[in-house]
């Protein structure tokens, strides 16, 4: 349930915002309001699909909501009064700035971890043909759970 917090949270902030503000933010600035929408959601989403596919443990919190959750209160209080709209350009502007520098740091980590997976899945190549003396002629290190380091086979380089 913890990778639900952020995106619940983002929905509620979100709906309070177009509900109570105060110079009715959704119809002065459709486009500009979805598109943040858009932009939060999907940087939400990102980090918890990473999140997923790395095994690690998402956020409860993402940071996004904390600068978003500033902006709705200052606007449904009536502190930003007119200042809404440059509020959400300003908002807008960050979370997409955030989104595009998430998205290249990804990019750079996958480059990184298909050479790392390449590696791991030339290593699980050679296991299997492993010719291990230690376990029998032309026995398989990887049928018999050895790692190649205990093993003490002499493999085949198919590459």
């Amino acid at each position: 349930l913890l990778p639900l917090v952020s995106p619940v949270l983002l929905f509620a902030l979100l709906t309070i915002w177009v509900i109570l503000s105060p110079c009715d933010i959704l119809a002065k600035q459709t486009r500009l309001f979805l598109w943040m929408v858009g932009v939060v959601f999907s940087n939400v989403i990102c980090r918890v699909i990473i999140c997923q596919m790395s095994d690690t443990r998402s956020e409860a919190f993402h940071w996004l909501l904390f600068p978003l959750a500033l902006v709705v209160y200052a606007a449904v209080t009536g502190l930003l009064g007119k200042n809404e709209e440059m509020a959400l350009t300003i908002f807008t502007t960050l979370a997409t700035a955030a989104h595009i520098h998430y998205g290249v740091c990804v990019s750079k980590m996958s480059q990184i971890t298909k050479i790392s997976f390449r590696k791991y899945m030339a290593d699980i190549l050679l296991l299997k043909t492993c010719c291990c003396a230690a376990w029998g002629s032309f026995a398989s290190c990887l049928e018999k759970s050895v790692p190649l380091s205990v093993c003490g086979c002499k493999c085949q380089d198919l590459f």
